[in-house]
């Protein structure tokens, strides 16, 4: 991952870049905006952090970052602040927040989620092809949504979570569960087929807190029903993994199984 780090105050600039090189990142460290902007107009940087300060809202900067760079690539970005907030930052633009003085832990963390979001862009926009079929659509129009809801998240700050469903069994097992994929989902939700064994449903725009997990709860109990309906022929296991957009957040995973 290439970090651009933003940040008028060298000295923490400085010992946050050596964290970050120490965990093998590639990162420039850039104390004055328009030098950074000058570097943005010929490298990319897939992880831009910045600290706004003196000024309150940071959004100014990330227009700016997008005019820099006239819509070669869409980098995601990490305010650093004493005083935003999380949805201040999301406001902004952002995907998220580090609260200075930043903790290892606190860095860690989001890191984490960066990579995660970063792993999911990378293994979505894979040229492998899977069509539409049966009330799934294909994952080249999947992609175009997750890319949505990113960029959503971006300009409106709309908050989306992501169900990621991982088969695990034999070709045939796997075809006789796929067959029924669709009936899992709810009215409002998009279901796609993402990878090889894999299918994610897009839930947009939840209305209360607990609604993610209570549709991934829901999902799980279906395809426990449903596994336990259909003639399967060899141990089954299904990994549901729930993630929040923009953040790269890691919600919850449940694993269900045929217990063969």
């Amino acid at each position: 991952m290439k970090i651009l780090i933003m940040d008028k105050d060298a000295l923490a600039c400085q010992l946050l870049q050596k964290r970050l090189t120490d965990k093998g990142l590639q990162v420039l460290c850039e104390a004055d905006k328009n030098k950074a902007l000058d570097v943005l107009k010929t490298e990319d940087y897939e992880l831009i952090m910045l600290d706004p300060t003196p000024l309150q809202d940071p959004r100014p900067i990330i227009i700016s970052i997008y005019k820099t760079l006239r819509g070669r690539y869409e980098p995601q970005f990490l305010i650093l602040s004493k005083t935003i907030d999380e949805q201040a930052a999301l406001s902004a633009g952002a995907n998220d927040i580090i609260q200075k003085p930043v903790s290892p832990q606190a860095l860690e963390e989001k890191l984490e989620n960066m990579q995660r979001l970063m792993e999911y862009i990378s293994a979505l926009g894979h040229e492998d092809h899977f069509p539409s079929q049966k009330g799934v659509i294909g994952k080249d129009a999947f992609n175009e949504l997750f890319l949505s809801a990113i960029d959503r998240a971006h300009r409106y700050a709309e908050r989306s979570f992501i169900v990621f469903i991982d088969i695990h069994a034999d070709d045939a097992d796997f075809d006789k569960m796929a067959a029924n994929i669709r009936y899992i989902r709810r009215q409002s939700d998009v279901i796609g087929r993402t990878c090889a064994k894999q299918f994610g449903i897009l839930l947009q725009r939840p209305m209360y807190e607990s609604e993610p997990m209570d549709a991934m709860t829901r999902f799980a109990e279906v395809l426990t029903r449903q596994m336990q309906e259909t003639a399967l022929s060899a141990p089954v296991e299904i990994t549901l993994t729930l993630v929040e957009l923009p953040f790269g957040r890691l919600h919850n995973n449940i694993e269900i199984t045929n217990g063969k």
